[in-house]
């Protein structure tokens, strides 16, 4: 899969990657770190996180490793910044 510019940051969970992606038949234009689970919207530490991920990835490009599976226009997959899981930053 190529490498993808982060455009936006939806929420804590999911953010939106210029021209889409298309994988299996599916497309879409939101993907996800897998493994994740980040507070709603409205909830303590997501609007922390959101801009965590604002800072490090807005506007920069990330890998995406292993597909997990789609969630209705949503990639969930292995997320990857300069080489290092996203997950990793969110600790």
């Amino acid at each position: 899969m190529p490498d993808f510019f982060v455009s936006s940051i939806n929420n804590a969970a999911a953010f939106r990657v210029a021209y889409g992606w298309k994988c299996g038949g599916k497309t879409g234009v939101f993907i996800r770190p897998a493994g994740f689970n980040a507070p709603k919207p409205g909830n303590s530490g997501c609007g922390q996180i959101v801009s965590r991920l604002d800072s490090l990835i807005l506007g920069k490009k990330v890998q995406v490793g292993e597909v997990r599976g789609f969630l209705r226009d949503t990639l969930i997959c292995d997320i990857y910044y300069k080489g290092k899981n996203i997950l990793e930053y969110m600790q």
